[in-house]
């Protein structure tokens, strides 16, 4: 039996709106994900939380974001913001944060 994406969501958001990093993390990943992960996509939500926890130093935030920004989801499209945080995704081990940054160094 499935986790309900509406209760799941309400507890991220509340432990994230308390500072805890992995609840932000995972509220931009969910966000992101969308359809992966039984909700629609919200790319303005993923790119605030994913802002949140990048600034806090998380890596996998770091990569969310670099992409939102790259691919131009829930706001601007900036090719030189994309390349900021994934240069740092990448710097903390993010392997996947390397395609996008090879993306975005492309197509800049």
């Amino acid at each position: 039996m499935g986790v309900n994406p509406a209760i799941l969501i309400k507890k991220l958001r509340l432990d994230a709106e308390d500072g805890d990093l992995n609840a932000q993390k995972n509220l931009a990943l969910l966000y992101y994900k969308g359809e992966d992960a039984g909700i629609e996509p919200d790319y303005i939500k993923s790119r605030k939380w994913a802002l949140i926890a990048a600034n806090r130093g998380n890596s996998e935030a770091q990569s969310v974001l670099g992409n939102l920004y790259r691919e131009g989801l829930g706001g601007e499209q900036d090719f030189d913001k994309a390349i900021y945080w994934l240069e740092k995704a990448v710097a903390q081990g993010e392997f996947l944060a390397q395609i996008g940054l090879l993306m975005a160094k492309m197509r800049r």
